[in-house]
Parts: structure tokens; C-alpha cells; sequence
């Protein structure tokens, strides 16, 4: 997603009447009900959907890279295969992966705990492993 799509969504969600979004500058297509009152607003929900676009971009990153590092040791079928201890699979490797994938997990969500209080984390699963 671009900022002005995540601009676009945060104004239709609020019920603003618009067309469209430009982002840099920014541009506000309003429909012709826009009132003075949900141009005002619009401006300010684009103003904060801006401050907070990095970071949700950054929080999105850090989960792609979570699932690449899970999926690097257990690809989605293997996931199921094992989950259903199918193929030869035991208890033992059910624990293993769901240790791996808990581990990757959290430190995801520390990442995003940090992303939201301002902080930019360097995002880096390579140490844990399965």
C-alpha cells in the first residue's frame, strides 16, 4: 500500500465524500456534498495518516520478514504437515516448530511495540532458529 492509499482509506472510513487522493503534495479530490466541516477534518486525518504511515510500513516489514524467516525452516505445506503430524512427523517436531515460530513471533511483536513508540528497531530474526 502507498500513503495515498492508506490517505484514501483513512478519509473514506471516516465518511468523507471524496474522489481521490495525491500524495506529494498532498491533494483531496472532494465530492461536491464535502462540507466546509469534512474538509477540515479530511486535512487533519491526512496530516496524521502521514505521521503515521512510516510506521505502519515499518511495522509491515517487520512481519514480511517474520514470515520469510518461519518459511525459510517451514515452508506452508510443511507447516500443515507437520501441525497434523502426517508423513512420518512426531509430537517432537510439532514442539520444534512451534517453539521456532513462537520465538520469531514475539520478537515481531516487540518490534512493533517499539515501532509504536517511536522507536525504529532494526528488524533481524537470523539468530533464532528452530
Amino acid at each position: 500500500m502507498n500513503t495515498a492509499l492508506y490517505i484514501h482509506e483513512k478519509l473514506v472510513a471516516a465518511g468523507i465524500p471524496i474522489y481521490g487522493v495525491a500524495y506529494a503534495p498532498l491533494e483531496i479530490q472532494f465530492k461536491e456534498e464535502a462540507t466546509p466541516e469534512q474538509r477540515e477534518l479530511a486535512e487533519q486525518i491526512a496530516e496524521q495518516a502521514i505521521n503515521d504511515y512510516p510506521k505502519i510500513e515499518l511495522a509491515d516489514k517487520a512481519k514480511s520478514l517474520a514470515n520469510a524467516r518461519i518459511e525459510q525452516f517451514y515452508a506452508l505445506y510443511r507447516q500443515i504437515n507437520i501441525s497434523r503430524l502426517a508423513q512420518g512427523y512426531t509430537q517432537a517436531d510439532l514442539d520444534k516448530m512451534a517453539t521456532f515460530i513462537d520465538a520469531v513471533r514475539d520478537r515481531c511483536h516487540q518490534y512493533e511495540a517499539e515501532i509504536n513508540a517511536g522507536q525504529t528497531p532494526d528488524i533481524d530474526y537470523s539468530d533464532i532458529l528452530p
